[in-house]
């Protein structure tokens, strides 16, 4: 009895932690991710500054996507294109980012218009800032710090 008490017991415990997942960083190279949420978590409140549906629905182009190949982070931000080379750390999920290569092109619209407060220097510098990564649910989030330390957690899909 005790036994099949510990085995349904150890299913419930699995079962909700189904929507973690627990792959390797291999998952997630190889495929382009593009940015969904971008939020700043602090003690006193919840604050976003990206919503990819408020950029849908004004039609306004594709921004803010990344995408990890080999050693190399690349992706479009607002309306640049960047790159540069990032490193898995010894700690379980721990990535750097490091110095981003960017190209110096003119926004044809004002992508600041449809994503709220996030302008594209700050993606950049949340992008350098980030040591962590999860999967969940097949999102991919990036745990970053802002200048002032909060903690910022992008969301791609």
């Amino acid at each position: 009895m005790n036994k099949i008490l510990t085995v349904v017991v150890l299913a419930v415990v699995l079962a909700g932690c189904s929507s973690l997942d627990t792959s390797s960083f291999s998952s997630v190279t190889g495929k382009e991710w593009k940015l969904i949420e971008v939020r700043i978590d602090s003690p006193i409140r919840r604050e976003i500054l990206f919503d990819r549906s408020a950029l849908s629905k004004e039609n306004a182009g594709t921004f803010f996507t990344l995408k990890f190949d080999n050693d190399h982070v690349s992706g479009v931000a607002a309306p640049n294109r960047y790159n540069g080379p990032y490193t898995l750390g010894e700690e379980e999920k721990s990535i750097t980012i490091s110095t981003l290569r960017t190209t110096m092109m003119a926004a044809t619209i004002d992508p600041t218009k449809y994503v709220f407060r996030l302008k594209e220097h700050d993606y950049y510098q949340y992008i350098h800032n980030v040591y962590k990564w999860d999967l969940v649910n097949g999102r991919l989030i990036l745990h970053s710090r802002n200048e002032a330390g909060q903690e910022v957690h992008m969301l791609f899909s």
